[in-house]
């Protein structure tokens, strides 16, 4: 089989001052399919669905295209900015064919399909300002991604098309090694639609949070995170969860080996999480309970001594 591979990258770099770098590159690879697809082994302890083996598959065939381009500001005030498309299409893809008789049981079996396609686009983007002893830094990464899978249901074709963007965003700002605050945020969407005719699903999940870090005089650090999160899901009621965790923690003894830490964790007693994942015929939004609330007193002893003649 062949498999092609070719790349192309331009520089150009002033040290100290700037560097910028464009690459476009395409690749080609293949998989085998594995023994249990082959020959999948008959597990019947579950009466309604049954995985089949098929030893007609063939070796999937990839292509993956792929451009970039990054700026880099390389003086006092650092700044980056990178940006990056990605396709790829799979012939042969190893796909599933999901056959429901009378009586509701499931057949599952491996197939070889053309037509898969998955898109992306990234952005990332990152800013630095040094004024004294003070810093504030900004941090944003995004994510915009479509992909199509092709699989059969009841021996006809069927295309599950998914969706999604996700950004992170982060402004932080340091002063010396004594205080750190930084705010942060998230957005996550997620779309999913099995068939033509099928209704979109959607999940929307927006979460916003604060940090703070502080070394304070006489060995004494307080740290504070608070998360508030928002979720929505096609046909399940809205979710607001705010989650707060502190922390304080003390240090002593001429050489600081002692320490005692206070930790409190969901101050607000929420004790719930969200997660949310999606697969070429599903999209799942889970709300699950976390480790539940608790305060905790530790002591530490640190025998080691970093510097010095010790």
């Amino acid at each position: 089989m062949f498999i092609p591979e070719a790349s192309l990258t331009y520089t150009d770099r002033i040290t100290g001052a700037r560097n910028w770098e464009i690459k476009a590159g395409y690749k080609t690879s293949s998989d085998i399919p594995y023994v249990d697809q082959l020959a999948q082994f008959i597990d019947s302890s579950s009466l309604y669905y049954f995985q089949l083996g098929n030893r007609n598959l063939r070796s999937n065939y990839q292509h993956n295209f792929e451009l970039s381009a990054s700026w880099q500001q390389e003086n006092t005030y650092p700044a980056s900015i990178r940006l990056a498309i990605n396709a790829v299409s799979i012939e042969n893809y190893i796909s599933d064919s999901n056959y429901y008789d009378n009586r509701g049981v499931n057949i599952n079996t491996p197939v070889n399909v053309s037509g898969y396609r998955d898109h992306a686009a990234d952005m990332r983007f990152t800013k630095a300002f040094v004024i004294n002893k003070k810093q504030i830094t900004y941090a944003l990464n995004s994510r915009i991604s479509s992909r199509s899978v092709p699989l059969f249901a009841n021996n006809l074709p069927v295309t599950s098309e998914q969706k999604s963007l996700t950004a992170n965003s982060e402004l932080g700002y340091t002063y010396s090694t004594y205080l750190g605050i930084y705010l942060l945020s998230t957005l996550d969407i997620r779309q999913s639609k099995f068939g033509s005719d099928a209704r979109t699903n959607q999940n929307m999940t927006i979460s916003n949070g604060l940090e703070f870090v502080a070394d304070l005089p006489k060995g004494i650090r307080l740290n504070s995170s608070a998360r508030m999160t928002h979720n929505r899901a096609t046909n399940l009621p809205g979710t607001d969860l705010v989650i707060w965790n502190a922390q304080m923690s003390y240090r002593m003894g001429k050489k600081q080996n002692y320490e005692v830490k206070f930790t409190a964790n969901d101050i607000l007693n929420k004790t719930q999480g969200i997660y949310t994942s999606s697969n070429a015929n599903t999209l799942v939004v889970r709300r699950t309970n976390a480790l539940q609330q608790y305060f905790l007193v530790g002591l530490a002893y640190y025998p080691r001594f970093f510097g010095g003649n010790n």
